[in-house]
């Protein structure tokens, strides 16, 4: 696990010297910078060692000189490809490098070895004999990757913030991207490929990448979608939840390698206990696990399932009690480490920190909801169900009758701001960006599922997941230099469950039911029965009352003008109501305010409250 950084063309050496400093946090055990003088080629990493701490050092080459590899992630069918490669005559200069795997797995196989790869995943390769950089994502998106191009220079990195020590990578308003702006306030993230940036994007999950050096030809390539269901009549429910169980405590086995201590999350929900129990019918002697609680908001809490879970396995069990206002104390932190504006979920950023020093890699149960369900999203799509009711109702309060006609379910999927809002909101720069709505029914109509439960899981897949979830857990997780795993995306087990009919991989009647009837001999009936739960932040007192200085600055007509994203005066006026109290307005409060922040550090990284988190690696 590390962070990775190149360049290729004419450049610096001062770049990709600040480039790797900034990804410090990212792998604060090794550094390693190799360069090409004659081919303008420049790679470097930082290095959290995890798996052959001895011999993974990187750049690494070929015994050859010839291809040169970064590498951030795990392979975690390594073993198999280097006992395939070594029967094909390879010869490894490590011991059981999974790095190595994948620069000798290009040697044999070329851009197809990312067919043969499982795990989590983001590298580069220097091919110096065909002239070009190869690069690819891993299939979920838990590995990040960022490019950027001007004329015939590439330069690429895990992180936003590498990318600013580039000079025409700028700091300045005009360097945003107001078309990513309206989909954030829309979503509360930025969807790939976009970022925040207009110069630099996001390689897809599941993508690859080719680079001519001598053409500065920049072409993509998407590897990996996500499977169909057969067209072969379903297994019997009994030979299905039998054939997920294998795999899922498969996917739990491999995703455990190690060479340091492995941690486990265990928050009160069936996903996290899943991964505890099948770690412990592995056979691992001592489980260490985190849960998070908060002692001034007792009804969202889950400790008290978590202890459960800990008791039956008798793990080593430690419980970290935070208040909500804690939360506010980091935010700035937390803003500092995620690159680009979010306003979702926070909490678990508590977690890795408390495991910091204790161990390096966290197992997480992220994964679980897209492949078993998502809490019953897709009900909202299908019109006579009184969910797809409300949010039809919804959708022309919001969007419109003629956004809602052209653009059909986009403009039914999740969405906290509405195209008329955004519109009143916005300020226009040479006419209004794309509406989130249509870029949603795109990806719509790129999933051609009949059935929506399979839609909205493939739209998903390729923005949510990666972009929301995996995006806040890689950045969270890294800021504390941990190596955050997601069993539940095993490439295999994604494979088998989506091979399956919606009826049987998604019960109707019941939460996650295939889930449930997998994880019978894992999970403790207690947890079968509590209602799902998930710490609420209590967003409409701190805009009200903690923020509300903040935000009057922030979200001001003065800030407003001299920043020119924003309509000064509807924003103004929207805000002073919702600190009045004569209009709830919460969300949209805090995901303009959430960018404030994140703009607030973008322009002026100095700003004391958008620093690095006290205590992790600088």
């Amino acid at each position: 696990m590390c962070g990775i950084v190149g360049i290729a063309g004419p450049q610096q050496d001062a770049w990709l010297l600040a480039m790797n400093g900034h990804q410090a946090h990212r792998g604060p055990d090794d550094s390693g910078i190799w360069r090409d003088r004659d081919r303008s080629v420049c790679l470097a990493m930082r290095r959290l060692s995890i798996v052959d701490v001895a011999e993974g050092q990187q750049p690494m080459t070929d015994a050859g000189g010839r291809t040169v590899l970064v590498f951030n992630g795990e392979i975690f069918n390594a073993p198999e490809l280097r006992r395939d490669l070594e029967k094909s005559g390879t010869e490894f200069q490590t011991h059981h490098s999974d790095t190595e795997v994948v620069l000798q797995g290009y040697r044999r196989w070329g851009e197809r070895v990312v067919d043969r790869l499982d795990g989590m995943f983001a590298f580069v390769v220097y091919d110096r004999d065909r002239g070009l950089l190869f690069g690819a994502r891993d299939p979920s998106g838990i590995k990040p990757l960022y490019i950027t191009q001007r004329g015939t220079l590439l330069a690429f990195a895990s992180e936003l913030k590498s990318l600013l020590a580039l000079p025409w990578v700028g700091r300045a308003g005009e360097a945003v991207d107001l078309e990513s702006v309206s989909h954030y306030l829309s979503l509360q993230f930025i969807p790939s490929p976009r970022t925040i940036l207009r110069d630099v994007r996001k390689l897809p999950a599941g993508y690859s990448f080719e680079f001519g050096l001598s053409t500065g030809t920049l072409v993509q390539h998407r590897y990996w979608s996500l499977p169909r269901a057969s067209v072969q009549p379903p297994p019997p429910r009994e030979a299905a939840v039998e054939e997920v169980r294998r795999r899922l405590s498969a996917a739990i086995s491999a995703w455990l390698m190690s060479d340091v201590p492995v941690g486990c999350s265990l928050s009160g929900g069936i996903d996290s206990a899943t991964i505890v129990g099948a770690m412990r019918s592995l056979g691992v002697d001592k489980i260490r696990t985190w849960t998070l609680g908060f002692d001034d908001s007792p009804a969202d809490d889950e400790r008290q399932l978590a202890r459960v879970v800990a008791r039956r396995w008798n793990t080593e069990h430690t419980e970290v009690v935070i208040s909500a206002g804690s939360l506010l104390d980091d935010l700035g932190a937390m803003v500092h480490q995620l690159d680009e504006p979010y306003g979702g979920g926070l909490p678990s950023w508590y977690i890795y920190k408390a495991m910091s020093g204790a161990v390096k890699v966290a197992m997480t149960g992220t994964g679980g909801d897209e492949l078993f369900g998502n809490y019953d999203k897709w009900k909202a799509h299908i019109p006579w169900r009184p969910a797809g009711i409300r949010r039809i109702f919804r959708a022309v309060k919001e969007q419109g009758v003629a956004n809602l006609a052209r653009h059909g379910h986009g403009a039914l999927y999740h969405g906290y701001a509405g195209e008329r809002t955004k519109r009143s909101l916005l300020l226009a720069r040479g006419g209004w960006p794309a509406s989130t709505a249509a870029m949603l029914a795109s990806h719509w109509r790129d999933a051609a599922r009949s059935d929506p439960r399979d839609s909205v899981a493939a739209v998903d897949f390729r923005l949510q997941l990666p972009d929301e979830f995996l995006h806040m857990t890689d950045r969270f997780s890294m800021a504390w230099s941990i190596e955050a795993r997601t069993p539940f995306l095993d490439r295999s087990l994604i494979e088998y469950v989506f091979s399956l009919p919606a009826s049987v991989r998604i019960d109707d009647g019941t939460y996650k039911g295939l889930l449930r009837a997998v994880a019978e001999p894992w999970v403790p009936r207690e947890l079968f029965g509590a209602p799902k739960r998930g710490f609420i932040l209590p967003l409409r007192q701190w805009t009200r009352g903690r923020l509300r200085t903040q935000i009057l600055d922030l979200l001001g007509t003065r800030h407003l003008r001299r920043q020119g994203i924003f309509n000064p005066e509807n924003v103004s006026e929207a805000v002073q109501a919702h600190l009045d109290g004569l209009r709830d307005a919460t969300q949209l409060v805090w995901t303009m305010f959430m960018f404030q922040l994140w703009w607030s550090g973008f322009t002026n990284p100095t700003t004391e409250y958008l620093q690095p988190p006290k205590g992790a690696q600088a």
